[in-house]
């Protein structure tokens, strides 16, 4: 007998802890920022509906896209290239490393070109692009990431890329069309992953103001004007990857 109550008290102390954990309907809201959040993926689907939705209907319609997908496939893909008579030609260089990430033209004198490249330096065409030559008096860090033309006449170049782990040395300027440079700006420490300066990933020259030019750098986003002693920041300290002005 005594077995049996304890039994059955046993029992009823288990079941009223078991109510005490279950959850109730007035549960506490916290908020979710990973990427198991429900909300993130309503977006992405939201944004991919927007992208392939009919635009006549905004329904999404898979016949439609098959369709699409079918006739493209049946199109030769170096037609457009012959519709436009265009023909391509590789210029070089052929004996340096690395991609182009910087094209900039003299607004007085589009046969002046200059390009950067990321582990190649800066190279300069003042035939139009026919030809290129490396600007030899640029030898300070290759890694370029970056270039601007101002109003004024000054080439700005920047260095460093993040993502291939070039180091750059900061940020460079040339008044007489790279014959020589300024070393503006440039890392406490030399190749310190920690420095603002290691990478410039955008430069913008100012439409209106012929002396400045945009900066989207580790330091985040600035301008800077030609004399003065540092640049303005306007976003600090985000990690600014680009500007468009």
């Amino acid at each position: 007998m005594k077995r049996g109550i304890l039994f059955i008290l046993a029992l009823s102390t288990i079941a009223a802890i078991s109510y005490q954990l279950m959850p109730t309907e007035q549960g506490r809201y916290e908020a979710r920022n990973t990427v198991t959040d429900k909300g993130l993926w309503d977006g992405a689907k939201e944004a991919r509906e927007a992208m392939i939705a009919d635009i006549e209907t905004g329904e999404v319609n898979p016949e439609l896209i098959m369709r699409a997908r079918r006739a493209l496939e049946r199109y030769p893909r170096n037609n457009g290239s012959k519709n436009l008579n265009l023909g391509w030609e590789s210029m070089g260089p052929s004996n340096v490393g690395g991609r182009t990430r910087a094209v900039v033209t003299d607004p007085n004198n589009p046969d002046i070109l200059y390009v950067g490249s990321v582990s190649g330096g800066v190279y300069k065409s003042t035939n139009g692009g026919a030809s290129y030559e490396a600007l030899e008096s640029f030898d300070s860090n290759f890694a370029v990431s970056a270039m601007a033309l101002t109003g004024d006449g000054r080439l700005y170049v920047g260095t460093g890329h993040r993502y291939d782990t070039f180091f750059g040395d900061g940020l460079f300027v040339s008044s007489d069309g790279g014959e020589t440079w300024e070393h503006l700006f440039k890392p406490s420490t030399t190749f310190s992953s920690s420095d603002d300066w290691i990478e410039v990933n955008k430069l913008v020259a100012d439409p209106v103001d012929p002396t400045k030019v945009w900066i989207a750098y580790g330091g985040g986003l600035a301008t800077y004007s030609y004399g003065d002693a540092d640049v303005t920041p306007l976003l600090e300290p985000q990690y600014a990857t680009s500007v468009e002005v």
